[in-house]
């Protein structure tokens, strides 16, 4: 399973997690709050993102 997200920053602050099939969850930048999430995802998706993004 790809459980390992790449972060980034988008241009207007929000973070982005990217998985490797193709799902990008996007999250507010200050908390940890989603904006919107790929057709792609699974739910353990965005629970990971939300994981990363509450240590931030």
């Amino acid at each position: 399973m790809d459980e390992v997200p790449a972060q980034s920053v988008l241009p207007t602050g929000q973070r982005q997690y990217s998985f490797e099939n193709g799902c990008d969850v996007i999250l507010e930048a200050k908390a940890a709050v989603l904006v919107r999430e790929d057709p792609e995802c699974a739910l353990h998706h965005r629970d990971i993102a939300l994981l990363y993004a509450s240590g931030d």
